[in-house]
């Protein structure tokens, strides 16, 4: 019998909660999110943008990478034809442990191509409220062990853009979002929406959803500080991959709680692997 996306989410979650072996949890340990958004295929020949994404790596190992959306863009020429395999390709390549659905990553593809992606990826494709013919596309959310704590990413889409003319079904945003974080809460260190929404809606989950800790943001594609909304921290990188966000965490693994963050925006050709953070 073939297990849904959501089980398999349910089941990463219990297997990273209750890991044979596993070494003993730190009360306070330090893991960071490396972040992009809006790359919208733009992919310099230089390669700049996956230089930084590697020292980044270097210079904190416990850490997760991930995608806000419209990393994908039909507008480069040849990306439609190929499926969109020169980003599927440098995805790899960077090590991103997960992305979100932005509404490029379906404008002008065929459908087919933006399914067998999934696969084609060797990472989760995280989408808790999308749909096709009544079925999940990707992963409502995936845990992530770091550095002796645990982090429940969700993915969303939640852009004005709606995306049924391209066949996809939209659940609403901030039903799905409050259920997912009751189910979890208590059960990870810390809570992570990935979001393809833009600003004003990704303040709205802060503001009407307790219990996210920390919101990667997409679609708004200027640079901005990171916004406080209550105890969740919102943060995102700039568009067309000019830089990396880096948001250094400091996560209480006894009280599931983030105690300290800070933020960094690293422009894209300025990290090396030796620098100090």
């Amino acid at each position: 019998m073939r297990r849904r996306p959501f089980a398999r989410a349910a089941l990463a979650l219990s297997l990273a909660l209750a890991v044979p072996g596993a070494p003993a949890r730190a009360e306070r340990v330090q893991v960071a999110i490396l972040h992009t958004n809006d790359i919208h295929g733009q992919l310099d020949p230089e390669d700049r943008l996956l230089e930084t994404i590697r020292a980044l790596r270097v210079r904190h190992p416990e850490s997760i990478l991930l995608d806000a959306g419209d990393a994908f863009e039909s507008k480069v020429p040849g990306s439609v034809e190929t499926g969109g395999r020169e980003m599927v390709g440098f995805m790899t390549r960077a090590g991103y442990d997960g992305r979100a659905f932005g509404d490029n990553e379906f404008v002008d593809f065929r459908l087919e191509d933006v399914l067998a992606n999934l696969k084609r990826l060797p990472f989760p494709t995280l989408s808790a409220n999308l749909r096709v013919k009544g079925e999940p596309i990707g992963l409502p959310y995936f845990v992530y062990a770091r550095g002796g704590a645990t982090l429940a990413v969700i993915g969303i889409y939640g852009d004005h853009k709606s995306l049924a003319r391209f066949g996809v079904e939209e659940l609403s945003s901030k039903k799905t979002v409050r259920q997912l974080v009751s189910a979890l809460k208590g059960k990870v260190d810390c809570i992570v929406l990935l979001s393809h929404a833009g600003a004003r809606r990704e303040r709205g989950y802060a503001m009407a959803i307790p219990g996210i800790d920390v919101i990667v943001g997409g679609s708004t594609h200027a640079a901005r500080d990171p916004v406080v909304e209550g105890q969740t921290v919102i943060v995102r990188a700039a568009a067309r991959g000019a830089a990396v966000g880096v948001l250094e965490l400091e996560i209480d693994t006894e009280r599931n709680r983030v105690q300290k963050w800070r933020f960094e925006l690293v422009p894209t050709g300025a990290a090396t692997a030796d620098a100090p953070p």
